[in-house]
């Protein structure tokens, strides 16, 4: 400790307060958490006690905060151990960050598990975790749903023997998205009238499908991110007919059929972007 105003704010944690613990440390908001020497020699490899202080009196400080380290410490004792099922997020990551940190074997892997599963809510969290502590089957499972962010912000989440992997991989998705465009530029938007022997009379110019086409390339222009939520983009109100006492084929049959021709398109080519592990493997 430092000084006496230092001692009159510190708090011994209610869990690792053992009077025969023989190292103490300090948490970033100051709390004292008392350890057995034995239980760090075998539970961890980044807090050697060989390295540490060798009287409980000196205070070790680490740079996490107490609800982190009241989590970490429970690993490395023979007791029953957090499932982590109920914590927040934030604490999660936390410990997860801890637990590589201080190599707390036991808390790593359910902390893996955990993090794992949290990949769709929290897909940049995972990511950065995966990227910095080479989970790259982790990564890899998370890839897709990163798409979703903007890329710079990616970049700045990834190590620099990560950068030009994930690059390629997105210039996969930068592919698919110009080409949502070409292809939908190919609709026939004219409809056709014809008489009762099926012969072509004349053709009006669909009013409809310049509108559609609009209101969906808009959603797609800002960027790859937008592949991302493709039935979302194509869900649209139904066209109003035009003259549905002709025999002919309505505004709301041709440009429907146009627009499932062009999402189905989309996805096929998002369905031949190379699974991520061919960039990062």
């Amino acid at each position: 400790m430092s000084d006496d105003s230092d001692a009159a704010q510190l708090t011994v944690n209610k869990i690792f307060n053992a009077e025969d613990a023989e190292i103490a440390f300090r948490s970033s908001d100051n709390i004292v958490f008392k350890i057995h020497r034995k239980n760090l020699e075998v539970n961890t490899a980044g807090l050697s006690p060989a390295a540490l202080t060798t009287s409980i009196s000196e205070l070790v400080p680490l740079s996490e905060d107490s609800p982190t380290l009241e989590l970490l410490f429970q690993y490395i004792y023979p007791r029953r151990q957090p499932l982590l099922d109920v914590i927040e997020f934030v604490l999660l990551a936390s410990l997860a960050e801890a637990a590589e940190k201080y190599e707390v074997f036991p808390a790593m892997t359910v902390c893996y598990i955990r993090m794992s599963l949290a990949q769709r809510k929290h897909p940049a969290d995972i990511m950065r975790y995966a990227a910095r502590h080479d989970y790259m089957q982790l990564l890899c499972d998370v890839a897709p749903l990163v798409i979703r962010i903007p890329l710079l912000d990616i970049l700045s989440l990834l190590p620099q023997h990560l950068i030009m992997p994930w690059l390629e991989y997105y210039e996969e998705w930068r592919k698919a998205h110009a080409a949502a465009f070409s292809k939908a530029l190919s609709h026939d938007s004219e409809i056709t009238r014809t008489s009762k022997s099926g012969k072509t009379v004349w053709s009006d110019p669909c009013t409809d499908w310049p509108r559609l086409w609009q209101e969906i390339a808009t959603q797609l222009g800002p960027g790859v991110h937008t592949l991302a939520n493709i039935d979302s983009i194509f869900i649209l109100k139904t066209p109003k007919r035009v003259d549905s006492s002709s025999g002919s084929r309505s505004p709301k049959g041709c440009c429907i059929d146009a627009i499932d021709q062009w999402r189905t398109s989309i996805k096929g080519d998002l369905g031949k972007i190379p699974s991520p592990s061919k960039f990062f493997n």
